[in-house]
């Protein structure tokens, strides 16, 4: 007879192990750098809602340096 699995949680998330290690490493560094209200704030969002803003700040940073990118590019010439 085959056992029976316990229900779980499903893990909704559709990030990869290694995307959700770094992922990890940038919410701890995040912690770290807040203070005050944003951080109890942060501390008190799900680990995947922590990694998920995280992520769109991370978005919002690059699109914003490859903005700032080809804007130096437009004024060379």
């Amino acid at each position: 007879m085959a056992k029976k699995r316990k229900p779980g949680s499903p893990n909704r998330e559709n990030y990869s192990p290694l995307l959700r290690l770094r992922l990890n490493q940038s919410v701890k560094s995040a912690e770290l750098r807040l203070s005050g209200e944003a951080l109890e704030s942060f501390k008190q969002l799900s680990q995947s809602e922590k990694r998920d803003v995280v992520l769109k700040a991370s978005e919002k940073t690059v699109d914003t340096e490859i903005i700032d990118y080809f804007k130096q590019l437009n004024a060379e010439k």
